[in-house]
């Protein structure tokens, strides 16, 4: 079951992710106007904080966008998280982020064929760098 609501897409930039349980850096490997998915070295444990603050650091943007967000789905090395905190001019970043993806060609609306597979679409090895792959090819 989708539970995306408008576009989301493909990207690869530095988050900081601080919790109680400490700070560590990931991956963001997709983004939305609510949410994200990151991709840490390894498989987290059954401790992780459900609660997170996230510290982007968006390609386009010197300044970086600060949000909260909870666990809503981990798979093996992937966790997304639903924003529940974010100001007015972070998602107004996150809005151009996604219109800078959308320019490059790496940008999906609710429904796209190309980001809804399985749990996790995004871990078939697809990049913002590399070009894309068609469905049923593997990248």
């Amino acid at each position: 079951m989708e539970r995306r609501t408008g576009p989301r897409g493909r990207t690869d930039f530095s988050v900081i992710a601080s919790s109680s349980l400490g700070t560590e850096r990931l991956r963001a490997i997709s983004i939305s106007p609510s949410g994200l998915v990151v991709r840490r070295r390894r498989r987290q444990g059954a401790d992780s904080a459900w609660i997170r603050t996230f510290e982007l650091e968006l390609p386009e943007r010197v300044r970086r966008v600060f949000v909260r967000a909870r666990q809503v789905r981990a798979f093996g090395i992937y966790e997304a998280f639903r924003f529940v905190e974010i100001a007015d001019a972070d998602r107004l970043n996150i809005a151009e982020h996604l219109d800078v993806l959308h320019l490059r060609g790496y940008l999906s609306f609710e429904g796209d064929e190309g980001l809804s597979e399985g749990p996790f679409p995004w871990v078939a090895g697809h990049s913002p760098l590399a070009p894309k792959a068609s469905l049923g090819e593997v990248a």
